[in-house]
């Protein structure tokens, strides 16, 4: 470590003295090294190992409050960095740290983060159990890597009869990893496993939605997890969720296979909150033979029917980046699935019809069980005591609800061109247009901007749906609406 002109070096016993600033260099090596009373204002990180004098100043400004200089430090001392050049195998990777933990279980070693440095570079971080001694464990996965590399060569070779060329071009794309994370808008955080289990009971799966990353969900996740749950909570770059959801589902299908395909037999529950849960449908429709294996999968305010926000940014639908993605129905991808696995849809409910950004008829997925709990925000859903609390009661196989079923007045105005779930608010404005021989009414309402709304009301006068349509499909909404009253007529 330097300050001004002289090197001052990390060392057992007395406390560092306290400088203005420092500049540190192997500043994760030594691992006895004493931090207790140690105190800079601030400390530029030399990363010496990329081949490049670059530094890092800590914090990124201002100075450090008091015990924040000692818990950085002891939590760099406690993390290995592994350093890829030239891209990585993550089947091989992934086949090393596993041999690794079971050759140095006390390691407690779990992934923790992986960074774009740059020109492809790839950095890797693991995390060890506190007073591990790092060296042998660094220099066990650095020889073992590369063996379990040149194995999985072999095995492309012999598969796909590759040649040199074709194995290259392969670790160039493994590189990637989510192909995100060659992205330039900062370095890619992605939190894989915070449990890493032999013997593990189950693999938990908990996914972030759209402008966020995955700090309340695996917050969410590690609440509702046993000590032998493997935890797989990936944070996608920031940037992207404005974007697409494509590269986003991407990344979640590679990450997801390639740790289902490490652990065959071990069973899956899955949570996503917001567009998480619209990842992972598209992501289970991808994969039906996974079906099997997931004990529950639970959306948390995730809009299933399209989000209205989106439909409303987009309203022509001719893909304005994720609004286009987040307006799409995804209903009848959720309604198979939920037929064949045990789903749970959660909905918050802020002001009779909404969480504040989503619908609630926009989470509801017929054969799943639906709760509504009241006075939960969008944001509050992530991780909230009532949302741990039924998801436990639904893991622990009470009922929460009975499956929903989707009226079939409601079902043929879903299937609408442009139709869109809407809140209940405008319902008091509108007029019946017509009531069904069973006594189910039709109400509708035209918004002054010329938005057309209709309402379904049951026999004993409970609001079963909401939904309205564009200006784009005007005539189609209407011509549907007179077909239904026709055939009314005719049955009468």
């Amino acid at each position: 470590m330097q300050f001004g002109a002289a090197k001052i070096a990390f060392c057992k016993g007395p406390a560092l003295p306290k400088p203005a600033g420092a500049t540190l260099e192997a500043w994760n090596i030594e691992s006895s090294i004493y931090l207790e009373g140690a105190h800079y204002n601030y400390v530029y990180l030399n990363y010496v190992y990329l081949l490049r004098n670059q530094q890092e100043r800590r914090p990124s400004s201002g100075v450090f409050g008091p015990g924040e200089f000692t818990k950085l430090f002891r939590e760099v001392l406690d993390t290995i960095d592994l350093i890829f050049r030239d891209g990585v195998d993550w089947k091989a990777f992934i086949q090393t740290l596993n041999q690794i933990q079971v050759e140095h279980g006390d390691a407690q070693l779990a992934i923790q983060a992986i960074e774009n440095k740059g020109d492809g570079v790839v950095v890797v971080k693991l995390q060890a159990a506190p007073d591990s001694d790092q060296e042998p464990l660094h220099r066990s996965f650095m020889q073992g890597y590369p063996k379990a590399l040149k194995a999985a060569e072999r095995k492309y070779k012999a598969q796909l009869k590759a040649k040199d060329r074709e194995i290259q071009i392969y670790h160039q794309q493994s590189a990637n990893l989510y192909e995100i994370v060659k992205l330039p808008w900062r370095p890619l955080m992605t939190v894989l496993t915070t449990h890493q289990h032999p013997t593990a009971d189950f693999i938990l799966f908990a996914q972030h939605g759209w402008a966020d990353n995955n700090r309340w969900m695996l917050a969410l996740a590690q609440e509702l997890a046993t000590e032998a749950t493997e935890i797989v909570a990936p944070s996608l770059n920031y940037a992207m969720t404005w974007l697409r959801m494509a590269p986003l589902i991407e990344a979640v299908d590679q990450i997801a296979t390639a740790v289902i395909d490490q652990q065959p037999t071990v069973p899956l529950r899955i949570i996503g909150h917001s567009m998480g849960g619209l990842v992972w449908l598209e992501v289970l429709t991808r994969h039906p033979e996974w079906w099997p294996r997931v004990q529950a999968l639970v959306l948390v305010a995730s809009p299933v029917g399209g989000a209205d926000l989106g439909r409303i940014i987009d309203p022509l639908q001719v893909g304005l980046g994720i609004a286009a993605d987040l307006g799409r129905d995804r209903r009848p991808l959720a309604m198979a699935i939920a037929a064949a696995i045990n789903t749970l849809v959660l909905a918050g409910n802020t002001d009779g019809g909404s969480d504040g950004t989503i619908t609630v008829e926009s989470t509801k997925v017929p054969n799943a069980q639906f709760v509504c709990l009241e006075g939960l925000s969008h944001a509050d859903m992530r991780y909230h005591p009532a949302v741990v609390e039924h998801i436990h009661q639904f893991w622990d196989g009470q009922i929460l609800s009975l499956p929903l079923m989707q009226h079939p007045l409601v079902e043929r105005l879903r299937k609408i061109r442009g139709m869109t779930d809407a809140h209940l608010r405008a319902f008091d404005r509108a007029k019946r247009y017509l009531t069904l021989d069973d006594g189910t009414s039709l109400y509708v309402w035209r918004h002054p901007l010329g938005i057309d709304h209709v309402f379904v009301v049951d026999a004993e006068a409970a609001l079963l749906y909401s939904g309205y349509v564009g200006w784009l499909h005007y005539e189609d909404f209407w011509q549907a609406l007179r077909t239904i009253k026709a055939e009314q007529e005719e049955v009468l």
